[in-house]
């Protein structure tokens, strides 16, 4: 039969190539059964001492100043690029020719990291904040229009927690390409006012008045730092402005407290803070009336 001639031919052909194929690897493993032996012996040496060198380089990091959870992260990539290393040797003494492997490998990590460049950028950005620290976890931040107290920093994301309660999910990418505000990398944060007084106010009493109710406050951490002067002339008044010293960590406490010490304080001075006002006239009450008939 036609029909299987042609299957006998097919499985004919395939018996032929698998056996060539096994042959081809059996002279090859005669011929480099030392090699692959030695190669063998090579990568556990290899592998013994990318174990030791992850060890050494934990033990480094965690005597220094970097964040514990990036200690991890870049443990394990020396580790991960060690290991590339030993098989790369490995391979060679086995008699492979590694040139071509390295042009494989480079073309598939090319590709690799086309698809994941928005990840592994998220991961570049994420050991640069850990190392360098533009901020740390507790810090008040403002970035990429959010505002909050840094709760996590991944390698990948960080967590920012608002006033609001809210639980934002960042980037790194994102922070990383972002104008940062940390509000509590110094000790202490200014908080600025603006007063604005009528213009027939006494302008020197009234900035005497402020000073010594800013300075005596207990929230005023420096006494001396307390700037009062006018800084302009707005529409309805002459506009005093007030910069003070408080500790960060009672940054908003202070703020309210001082609104209320500095208005009250101007309330039983008689100091006015002007404000618009919009007044009506009626000139005919019974012209309005019919009107509305």
């Amino acid at each position: 039969m036609p029909e299987n001639n042609v299957v006998q031919k097919v499985v004919t052909e395939r018996v032929g190539w698998t056996e060539n194929l096994l042959i081809s690897v059996k002279k090859w493993a005669l011929i480099n059964g030392i090699n692959i032996i030695l190669a063998v012996i090579v990568f556990l040496i290899g592998f013994f001492i990318c174990i030791q060198i992850r060890k050494f380089a934990l033990k480094i990091f965690k005597k220094s100043t970097i964040e514990p959870s990036a200690i991890n992260f870049l443990t394990e990539i020396i580790y991960f690029l060690a290991i590339i290393v030993v098989a790369m040797i490995s391979l060679s003494v086995a008699g492979v020719s590694t040139t071509s492997l390295a042009a494989v490998l480079g073309g598939l990590g090319i590709g690799v990291g086309m698809g994941l460049k928005d990840n592994i950028g998220n991961v570049a950005s994420g050991v640069f904040i850990l190392i360098f620290k533009p901020f740390q976890v507790g810090d008040y931040i403002s970035v990429s229009g959010y505002e909050g107290n840094v709760r996590n920093i991944r390698v990948m994301y960080t967590q920012i927690e608002t006033t609001a309660r809210q639980m934002i999910i960042i980037p790194n990418l994102q922070i990383n390409n972002s104008i940062i505000k940390n509000y509590s990398f110094f000790d202490t944060r200014n908080i600025e006012f603006n007063f604005d007084v009528g213009y027939d106010t006494n302008l020197v009493k009234c900035i005497e008045l402020l000073r010594k109710t800013f300075q005596k406050d207990k929230f005023v951490v420096d006494k001396k730092i307390v700037e009062v002067y006018v800084k302009g002339l707005a529409e309805y008044g002459v506009r005093i402005y007030v910069r003070v010293r408080v500790d960060r960590k009672a940054y908003f406490e202070a703020q309210s407290e001082l609104y209320i010490n500095a208005l009250e304080a101007l309330d039983k001075a008689g100091i006015e803070l002007p404000f618009p006002k919009l007044e009506i006239y009626q000139k005919n009450n019974e012209n309005v009336d019919n009107k509305k008939a």
